[in-house]
């Protein structure tokens, strides 16, 4: 008999996508599924949606939070529901291919694998739509952890990954914060021996940008340099800290490049994340290539003629 696999998908007033979402699950060419919804306190028609599938699908499980508590614990929610050997993630807005978790499955049985990967499409914004190419390979846990922590061809995106439930044993989400994705994958890699990538692009995420503000923006770019900085500290010890300051740093100049092209006041923000980078490139300056060294030089000591010719 084939393994349970359990779906966690956390719900906040997605009501315009969800059934799309719901649809390409249920629709799953592998049939043993634990479906579990976690309606997180939705304002909108989420809660019609669920139940109205919910009765057309025993293999889903409907959970609701009476208050609102974040996409990180109704994650946690759903782990403590899960029953699955296998454990994967959807999020309500996006949609899969038909096959996803089969292939993914089966990419894991046939190589002894702790984790399996896929290839995705990022759309929704023209600007940011993209193709998430994944090389097929085995990796072992250094090898893969390598390539996660430089953010090289294996983000640490939940969605398009299956998980072997037992990586989740005393390994939750960080409750209350936003980027859980990144504040959890490098220790799930690490509970892992092997993980497995395959170059089928089998995940669709939707990039909605109707509502986002400059304020938000900077919001989610402090919650970010937050989640950075907290994976830099799990990593200190280890031989991937350097790696993972270096990345930091990398994001660090974007996100001050951006807030320059957006024409939005230099804030306290932007010169305590100025100075953070700073002090970050004097502490891995030996470790920097010849080309992230210049561009970080040209950056710091012209941010915004960088920013505006310079920058990509």
């Amino acid at each position: 008999m084939e393994d349970l696999i359990s779906i966690i998908i956390p719900i906040y007033n997605v009501a315009d996508f969800l059934e799309d979402s719901l649809e390409s699950v249920v629709n799953q060419t592998y049939n043993n599924l634990q479906i579990i919804l976690v309606n997180d306190a939705s304002k909108d028609d989420c809660d019609i949606i669920c139940e109205k599938y919910q009765k057309k699908d025993k293999r889903i499980c409907l959970i609701n939070h009476e208050t609102r508590k974040g996409v990180a614990e109704a994650r946690n929610t759903g782990l403590s529901a899960s029953k699955g050997k296998y454990i994967g993630f959807v999020d309500p807005d996006d949609f899969v291919e038909l096959d996803i978790f089969e292939k993914l499955y089966n990419t894991i049985k046939e190589n002894s694998a702790d984790i399996s990967v896929c290839g995705y499409q990022i759309f929704g914004n023209k600007k940011d739509d993209k193709e998430g190419r994944i090389t097929a390979k085995r990796f072992n846990c250094q090898e893969a952890l390598d390539m996660l922590i430089k953010d090289s061809e294996m983000p640490s995106y939940l969605w398009n990954k299956l998980f072997k439930a037992e990586l989740f044993k005393n390994c939750l989400f960080d409750s209350g914060c936003r980027y859980e994705d990144l504040r959890i994958m490098h220790r799930l890699f690490m509970k892992a021996n092997v993980i497995v990538s395959i170059d089928n692009r089998l995940y669709h995420y939707r990039i909605r940008n109707g509502s986002i503000t400059n304020l938000t923006k900077l919001n989610n770019s402090k919650e970010l340099i937050d989640a950075l900085d907290q994976r830099c500290e799990d990593l200190r010890d280890t031989n991937y800290y350097i790696d993972s300051r270096i990345t930091e740093l990398m994001q660090i100049r974007r996100i001050l490049a951006e807030i320059i092209l957006s024409h939005v006041d230099k804030n306290e923000f932007f010169n305590k994340t100025m100075l953070k980078g700073k002090e970050i490139y004097k502490e891995c300056y030996r470790y920097l290539n010849i080309n992230q060294k210049v561009k970080c030089q040209l950056f710091f000591l012209f941010p915004t003629l960088y920013a505006k010719y310079l920058f990509h």
